[in-house]
């Protein structure tokens, strides 16, 4: 492990609230999702403001109407929508932490209401990296864990240096089967 991720890992380490580990356990690694995390998934309001904003430009001169700032109210409107979706964005990935045990997965999310995803490493089937092409393109992936599970995101979505972090959970996975 490199000083950076050791260092990073004792960071998220610490912002775990203790209460969250059991007696004996470890944390092998706990990470935030990449900064890109705030515009990836604000990208689906970024691309719906920025439609509505070219239709409103493309369709505003041919409709005779009294009022002369619509396209200015227009691009406050998209431009308030898109920093609005940013701050939601922000405080989702604030919120965010990822954590490898050597007895569990963890995702802990939500600023006001926290939601913790946990599942033993003994009921993953396995863990697959996967990436889209603008993940790719940003340097993050995705683990997505084959769980026994009933949770709608058995997920760590866009995780920075994805194949680092998608090898320290192969050897705990391969550690919790022996």
């Amino acid at each position: 492990m490199t000083s950076k991720s050791a260092a990073q890992t004792a960071a998220g380490a610490k912002a775990l609230p203790q209460q969250l580990l059991n007696e004996g356990e470890v944390v092998i690694l706990a990470v935030k999702p990449s900064v890109w995390f705030v515009l990836l998934s604000a990208w689906p309001a970024i691309a719906v403001a920025a439609i509505v904003m070219a239709l409103g430009f493309a369709v505003l001169p041919t409709i005779e109407m009294q009022i002369t700032y619509s396209r200015r109210v227009l691009t406050m409107l998209c431009a308030s929508a898109v920093l609005i979706q940013l701050f939601i964005s922000c405080c989702q990935w604030t919120g965010r932490l990822y954590v490898l045990t050597n007895v569990r997965v963890l995702r802990v999310r939500g600023v006001f209401r926290v939601d913790v995803f946990q599942c033993p490493l003994q009921k993953i089937r396995r863990a697959t990296l996967t990436a889209t092409r603008v993940e790719r393109l940003c340097g993050v992936g995705t683990i997505v864990f084959d769980a026994e599970t009933e949770s709608e995101e058995p997920c760590w979505l866009h995780v920075a240096r994805p194949s680092d972090v998608n090898d320290k959970v192969q050897e705990a996975l391969r550690r919790a089967r022996k």
